[in-house]
């Protein structure tokens, strides 16, 4: 399974491009990545592979363990062709109790276990046969049998079953596609009777036919078989021929599909006392059995994080996954992991300058549609150069990066910024999501949202639904606080929404008479400026 490269949830521009531009850099130095996203792209980042033409990546709902992710066994399944037989005598090489029967498509129909055999070898009407030849051939293949008459392996074989007694009124008589046992010194007297077309015919002991009886045989194309067994022991012997579907169950069958959770199937398992459980894909078909010892040790999904650090900020059951690596610009959050692994945080204004550098110190080219990438993440992360976060290395990045895409910057992040900052249309949620992020800053929750747009205008006049949404939305998620940032480029400032338990802390923070939407100068970075101003009120 490839390892997933993603941003944190609410996806933006540097998020999605860190991730795409560092799967690429993953892939050449041989490394099987596949760049995802944890929700919706945003307007900007979506600008961005449509402007460069690349592939967004593909949604990844959550990293928690499933069925998938178990080293689970591929046992091959059977077919309603199968025999008792045959599936006895791979349970006994698989040293399993159970094995899952499926159709000509694969798709799971039935299940049968050791004791369903058991079961069936005391209780099966040993006086009809439903097998086929290939069965009949396995089982009875020991005992020198000898196909004297048949069309394919694959022929049917079915009837009631009688032995050919000429001395016994009942077993004198056979009808028309009865599976008759014949015995050396009654042929005269069965030959002389068939006038019709009979399922099967079994010869005892080596019984041989002479050219006449062969010409009847022909005629009525009778399929024809002779074993070294008396008729006794053929007839024991013939329930293991039968067909598996006769016995197999069919309704409630205990199954997990692929995408099933861990936690899910060990609850399954424990209201439940089968030994395998067949697994199955989205469409049904047979893929492989678990059973509890698949669940001792199971495979976590591999994930890089790149634009975060926080589990609060990124996907769900991140505690379940294994964190080969994390690639980020911002303060070190709660991440925890149980054993090394490769961090690279450094102080610049975004991840992609980051994954830049690594490009620069491999000596690594870069393509045209990943400079794009990379480029466009500097520039959004750092406002273009007017976020507090920005850096030498960003602005070097940029410059070596547009030597290879010869774009006019200002008019470039014109448009990037435009596509972005529109909120036409947008619902309170749409907006509150756009960028979003959850904090745990000295035992308090906080959740901090922010715009970049020039229609001001619009939220003010929506002002009082806004702040209801916002307060419903703090009492459904126990926040402290929630701050809604409204961050205007062109002024170089934010204006400022909150809803909070302890309102002191945003005018102490900012210096502010803690009017909602008053406009906070200069403030444009939550990671540089708001969150560390926050965290200093608290301290």
């Amino acid at each position: 399974m490839n390892t997933f490269v993603f941003g944190h949830k609410n996806p933006d521009t540097d998020s999605v491009c860190s991730s795409i531009a560092y799967s690429y850099y993953k892939d050449k130095i041989g490394e099987k990545v596949e760049p995802r996203v944890l929700g919706d792209i945003r307007r900007e980042a979506g600008f961005v592979l449509d402007y460069f033409n690349i592939t967004a990546p593909k949604l990844l709902t959550d990293v928690k363990v499933q069925a998938s992710d178990l080293h689970y066994d591929k046992i091959i399944p059977l077919t309603v062709n199968s025999s008792v037989y045959e599936t006895y005598m791979i349970m006994e090489k698989e040293k399993i109790h159970s094995l899952p029967i499926v159709d000509d498509d694969f798709k799971l129909i039935g299940i049968v276990s050791m004791k369903d055999i058991a079961g069936a070898l005391i209780h099966i009407n040993s006086n009809y046969v439903d097998t086929n030849l290939k069965s009949f051939v396995n089982v009875f293949s020991n005992h020198s049998l000898r196909i004297i008459c048949a069309n394919n392996y694959d022929m049917k074989i079915q009837g009631l079953l009688k032995v050919f007694n000429p001395n016994v009124p009942n077993d004198a008589k056979f009808n028309e596609g009865e599976v008759i046992i014949l015995k050396e010194y009654h042929k005269k007297e069965f030959f002389s009777k068939l006038e019709f077309p009979i399922s099967f015919l079994i010869l005892t002991q080596f019984s041989e036919l002479s050219e006449e009886e062969m010409e009847k045989i022909k005629k009525y194309d009778i399929p024809v078989i002779s074993i070294d067994l008396n008729s006794p022991m053929i007839i024991k012997k013939m329930q293991q021929t039968d067909s598996i579907a006769s016995i197999m169950k069919k309704d409630k069958i205990s199954y997990f599909m692929l995408k099933d959770y861990l936690n899910d199937i060990k609850e399954s398992m424990l209201k439940t006392n089968f030994r395998n459980y067949p697994l199955v894909d989205e469409n049904g078909k047979y893929v492989g059995l678990i059973a509890r010892k698949h669940l001792l040790k199971v495979g976590r999904k591999k994930v890089i994080l790149v634009d975060h650090n926080e589990f609060a900020q990124s996907a769900t059951g991140i505690e379940e996954a294994n964190i080969l690596e994390i690639v980020d610009h911002h303060k070190i959050g709660g991440i925890n992991t149980s054993e090394p692994i490769q961090f690279l945080n450094m102080p610049v204004g975004s991840t992609c300058t980051i994954v830049y550098e690594l490009f620069k110190n491999s000596a690594m080219d870069i393509p045209y549609k990943i400079a794009g990438c990379l480029i466009s993440g500097i520039l959004s992360d750092t406002l273009y150069f007017k976020s507090p976060t920005c850096t030498q290395k960003d602005i070097e990045a940029v410059e070596s990066l547009n030597r290879i895409l010869k774009l006019d910057l200002d008019n470039y992040t014109n448009m990037l910024f435009k596509a972005g900052s529109s909120i036409e249309g947008m619902s309170f949620k749409d907006i509150l999501y756009n960028d979003f992020k959850e904090f745990t800053l000295r035992s308090r929750k906080i959740a901090v949202s922010q715009l970049f747009t020039m229609d001001i205008e619009e939220l003010e006049d929506k002002k009082e639904e806004l702040l209801n949404y916002m307060k419903d939305l703090k009492e459904k998620n126990a926040y402290n606080t929630l701050i809604f940032v409204v961050t205007d480029i062109l002024k170089e400032g934010s204006y400022i929404y909150y809803v909070s338990e302890e309102p002191s802390i945003i005018k102490q923070a900012f210096n502010t008479s803690g009017d909602q939407g008053g406009f906070l100068p200069y403030i444009v970075s939550r990671k540089k400026q708001i969150i560390p101003m926050i965290t200093n009120v608290l301290d």
